[in-house]
């Protein structure tokens, strides 16, 4: 094993803060990697080489020119697997750090140890992520004939049947930056492996979590997804949308699961019932969304709200969706609004004015309700 420069920096401003004293790390060859002496760092090092060439247990420098590039201190080497992979010095009167020789040995072959270890699982889940992605997304050609044997080394059997479940953050305003959308999808991962602890697998696709699980049932998968959701709004303060596929499979066909469980998600991304998890069997019109360019769903939004401006377009398909899940209901749209009936009834008719179509006639709501639809993918080209 190699001591990075990174772990080095870390591991000797650790040791420096817990004794007191300078501290200075070399590598195998007795090039000075870490120091709290920066002018000392990328210089040469003999007695730390002396260390490594000898075998030695310990060299104490009693004097500032006994080694060439040493300093007055003690120096110890660092061994990992059976190996000498560094050496560790101290700085300071000989009386003064000679009983820290031992001790930051020990610590510092701790910190190496936990550095590796998490090292070791960045680059597991690296594996596995690259793994799942040429799963999904990779055409079966360029996959080999060793893809089956590549996932066991692995730990994953692609022959296990599974479903496919999409979660993504339902709005955007509370993941607005590069750490409060890992912060997000960091903490449902963990929630998620607590609901799904059998066997479930996660992956970050772009902005949605794929989760593959065991074939569950529906039954099992609303009340473990409820149960994300909710975590996911106490933790993160930020509701999530669910798309789930319509039956298990195994192998390559998993990737039928996840377009199915993608246009699910979208399913549930158009709805503004929130929590609403949405199963790819009770999806309608929603199943060719996937399929027709965002800006042609931006052209045809267009068309209906002509000189409507982005804000008002945003505010107009907010209170359609609420009207609409609530069945027509003004009571209860205008109550999950937070509005009076009447306020409801007067933007109602003011959208029906501007737009010529009345949105509480049956003959206009699914035009209305395809344009709610079309809206998430087609924001960004309004």
């Amino acid at each position: 094993m190699k001591i990075s420069k990174d772990t080095a920096r870390s591991i000797v401003a650790e040791v420096s803060s817990a004794i007191g004293k300078n501290v200075n790390l070399m590598d195998e060859t007795g090039c000075i990697i870490a120091s709290t002496n920066k002018n000392r760092i990328g210089t040469y090092h003999s007695g730390a080489k002396k260390i490594i060439a000898e075998g030695l247990d310990r060299l104490d420098v009693y004097t500032d020119d006994e080694y060439s590039g040493a300093k007055m201190g003690v120096n110890v080497p660092l061994n990992f697997d059976g190996e000498v992979i560094g050496v560790i010095g101290i700085t300071g009167e000989w009386n003064e750090v000679g009983k820290y020789g031992q001790i930051i040995k020990k610590i510092t072959e701790i910190l190496i140890l936990d550095s590796y270890v998490k090292e070791q699982k960045i680059i597991g889940e690296t594996m596995v992520n690259r793994f799942i992605e040429g799963w999904l997304f990779e055409d079966s050609q360029n996959l080999g004939s060793s893809f089956e044997e590549r996932g066991i080394s692995l730990g994953i059997d692609v022959s296990l049947p599974r479903r496919v479940i999409l979660l993504a953050p339902r709005s955007a305003s509370h993941i607005s930056d590069e750490w409060s959308s890992q912060n997000f999808f960091s903490q449902v991962e963990q929630i998620a492996r607590q609901a799904f602890p059998e066997q479930c697998l996660c992956y970050r696709a772009f902005s949605k979590l794929v989760l593959l699980v065991p074939a569950l049932s529906r039954q099992q998968i609303q009340q473990g997804m409820d149960w994300v959701h909710d975590q996911a709004l106490l933790r993160c303060g930020a509701e999530a949308a669910v798309g789930v596929d319509n039956e298990p499979h195994t192998g390559i066909s998993l990737r039928s699961s996840y377009r199915k469980a993608e246009k699910a998600l979208n399913a549930a991304l158009a709805s503004k019932a929130g929590g609403r998890v949405v199963f790819y069997e009770d999806i309608n019109v929603e199943i060719f969304l996937s399929e027709l360019p965002d800006g042609l769903k931006a052209e045809y939004i267009r068309k209906i709200f002509r000189g409507f401006s982005s804000g008002e377009l945003r505010e107009a398909i907010g209170l359609l969706a609420v009207f609409y899940d609530c069945d027509g209901s003004l009571s209860k749209a205008a109550e999950q609004l937070f509005i009076h009936k009447n306020t409801l009834q007067y933007h109602l008719k003011r959208l029906g004015d501007r737009t010529g179509l009345d949105p509480r006639s049956l003959s206009n709501a699914g035009l209305f309700q395809m344009a709610i639809l079309f809206y998430p993918d087609a924001e960004k080209f309004i």
